[in-house]
């Protein structure tokens, strides 16, 4: 399987790497609710110290209360209003959403790209031991005591949104599903493609540490990746990896920008855009960034790192 431009991985490999969290996510279940047993204070409110760097409580940079609503349907655009504070403004010095023409060799644009930490990038527990969690606006209660999360701090409120996020049901036009483990997400993926489809999934690489996360990029080259249809995937904030993924039916076209920065570090950035808007909320931020109305115009933005875009692997005769 293809996870972006040089950078091979396959479902073993990944499966191979959250051994270890599945381990401690077991003990840490075996520990809470083993019967009989009294868990102290001290024991729950070290439990997020025994997950700290694989990913286990550990919320992305990112919150879902950037996630907004498109057409009455819920259509996450955290890379987008992240970089945005104050979501009204029209002027704005970073490209949030843009068009294809303005994919032109030498153009910079003022592009923002999150660190994000490759220990914790794309990191599943294995779908047994998500699959024994409750995942549902009702049990908030219950995962907030089981993973120590002060009810109304943030991390508490981004799950809840999460949560609601997930719960929201999608339709024939846009269909939508929240994995919460590399099985559940792959057979989402085959579900859309087929069950005896190969594909592939694309992701901009992740920045170096030593890279400002907000920069001018010059536009190098690009490239449409040939997809009939796409899966676009969002990692949501929540203690363990959830992607958010839905499936258009209207028309998508997927782009490999080729980036340089300022700093000279280069990348093959994942763009979507969406060619069909006219069914789009005509308050969306997007309309009043580029002085546009619903229908009349494509709208395109890069994913971030933490964001997966998966494509069917067309065959060549």
């Amino acid at each position: 399987m293809y996870m972006g431009e040089g950078c091979w991985t396959s479902i073993e490999e990944i499966r191979m790497g959250n051994v270890f969290v599945s381990f401690i996510f077991l003990l840490l279940i075996f520990i809470v609710h083993a019967p009989g047993n009294i868990v102290s204070q001290e024991m729950k409110d070290a439990a997020p110290a025994v997950f700290e760097g694989i990913n286990i409580l550990q919320f992305p940079t990112q919150q879902t209360e950037d996630v907004k609503h498109v057409h009455g349907e819920n259509h996450d655009v955290k890379h987008a209003h992240a970089h945005v504070h104050a979501g009204s403004s029209t002027n704005s010095p970073i490209t949030v959403f843009f068009r294809i023409k303005d994919l032109e060799f030498g153009k910079k644009l003022p592009i923002y790209f999150s660190h994000v930490n490759p220990a914790k990038s794309f990191n599943f527990i294995p779908r047994k031991q998500a699959d024994s969690i409750p995942f549902s606006t009702k049990a908030l209660p219950y995962l907030l005591d089981f993973f120590s999360i002060p009810k109304g701090s943030p991390q508490a409120n981004a799950m809840k949104e999460t949560l609601t996020s997930c719960e929201m049901k999608g339709d024939d036009e846009d269909i939508k599903y929240c994995a919460t483990s590399i099985d559940s997400l792959l057979e989402f993926a085959r579900s859309i493609f087929g069950s005896d489809s190969n594909f592939k999934i694309l992701r901009t690489p992740l920045t170096k540490e030593s890279t400002p996360v907000f920069q001018n990029y010059t536009v190098l080259d690009w490239k449409e990746q040939a997809a009939p249809m796409i899966i676009a995937c969002h990692n949501l904030a929540y203690p363990y990896a959830v992607y958010f993924c839905h499936s258009q039916k209207s028309e998508t076209k997927v782009f490999m920008v080729s980036l340089e920065g300022d700093n000279g570090e280069r990348m093959d950035a994942i763009t979507v855009c969406h060619m069909d808007t006219s069914l789009w909320d005509p308050n969306h931020l997007s309309f009043r960034l580029l002085g546009v109305k619903p229908g009349t115009s494509e709208i395109c933005h890069f994913f971030p790192s933490d964001d997966l875009v998966m494509v069917p692997q067309l065959t060549t005769v």
